[in-house]
């Protein structure tokens, strides 16, 4: 789920002028990491373009891709965790969440809520959200306007994503889970009812505009 603060770090440089979505970044044996993805999956180059990465992070949760960006970002602007704290916008910072690739709920709703105010500026980011990773958690039973990225690490499991529908984004929701067996079906299922929640409220709020 951290990859999509790193996408948002990343866009920022590039909304700024400091990169372009054709840089090109260097990449080493040393962060190959195994998992999914083209980048991980495929003969590692010596090089890829910021697009190259920030498209199979989201899409595939390609973790060479992001391991590549982050060490890049290290390497010349600093703190990578620091980093998705500031982007995330959240305050009362926990110490424990300046461990590598840690993360809180309000740390990863802070990463939607800057794409929802800002569609303009992370539109790539949104789209690529729109098209990972179909079929699984929040997908399952919303598998249309759903931007989602999950998360797996030993037996954690989580996802986060913005629902929108014809565009307008009607909600975000992030879920972190332990130890839970069946957590992608409660993911699933949490989803879908709040999906026809929000639909409820809005013919009920029209509905009220009519009186």
């Amino acid at each position: 789920t951290n990859k999509v603060g790193t996408c948002l770090i990343i866009a920022d440089l590039i909304n700024q002028g400091n990169l372009t979505w054709d840089t090109y970044v260097p990449a080493y044996s040393s962060l190959y990491e195994e998992g999914d993805g083209d980048i991980t999956n495929s003969p590692l180059k010596d090089w890829y373009t910021v697009e190259d990465l920030v498209y199979n992070m989201p899409v595939s949760s390609d973790n060479t891709a992001w391991n590549i960006l982050a060490v890049y970002y290290i390497n010349h602007y600093g703190s990578h965790q620091e980093g998705l704290i500031r982007i995330s916008g959240i305050q009362d910072i926990p110490q424990d969440l300046y461990q590598s690739n840690f993360a809180c709920p309000s740390m990863l709703d802070g990463y939607l809520q800057k794409i929802v105010q800002n569609p303009t500026a992370y539109h790539k980011l949104s789209d690529y959200m729109l098209m990972s990773e179909p079929g699984l958690r929040f997908k399952q039973y919303v598998p249309e306007g759903m931007a989602s990225k999950y998360g797996q690490y030993d037996d954690a499991y989580h996802d986060i994503g913005i629902y929108y529908e014809e565009g307008v984004p009607l909600y975000t929701l992030v879920l972190m889970s332990k130890n839970y067996s069946v957590s992608d079906e409660f993911m699933a299922t949490l989803n879908y009812h709040l999906k026809i929640w929000t639909k409820y409220q809005q013919i009920k709020d029209a509905d009220h505009s009519l009186e």
